[in-house]
């Protein structure tokens, strides 16, 4: 069209006669439904929070598993084992090892794996795990408590 704007006539005659109806006898127009990546953005942002929900409810019955006890210890312990010392830094690295584990089997797999999905909301969980640790080593680097 190089520069020049479409002109619809029909638009100019539907403005004339907007002012010229009653307010009672227009009939109130549905919007449009969303097209595209609408439908897809509303899905998505429902699945993420129901798998956040569910993440939270794995997260209290694995808790409880474990007690009253230190709900880090496997990772001190491996840390311990692994690099002689558990403290945030080698924790962090021992958590990265677990969470490996569940990485190669989705990369060894692919999306139809058997317990793919499991392995998914595992990484989830240690990458929470993971951002845990992170904020304790800073912390600790700041001289904040521990």
């Amino acid at each position: 069209m190089n520069g020049e704007h479409y002109h619809d006539p029909t638009a100019d005659r539907a403005l004339k006669d907007v002012g010229k109806k009653k307010k009672e006898d227009q009939v109130p127009q549905t919007p449009a439904k969303p097209t595209g990546y609408a439908d897809l953005n509303d899905e998505f942002t429902a699945f993420m929070l129901e798998q956040f929900k569910k993440l939270g409810e794995l997260f209290i019955t694995k808790s409880n598993q474990y007690g009253p006890r230190d709900p880090l210890a496997n990772f001190r312990t491996g840390a311990r084992m692994e690099y002689g010392k558990a403290n945030w830094e080698t924790m962090y690295q021992e958590a990265k090892a677990y969470q490996r584990k569940h990485v190669a089997h989705i990369e060894n797999n692919g999306v139809d794996g058997v317990k793919a999905g499991e392995s998914l909301t595992d990484i989830a969980v240690y990458s929470m795990i993971l951002l845990f640790m992170h904020r304790k080593y800073h912390q600790s680097k700041r001289g904040d408590s521990v």
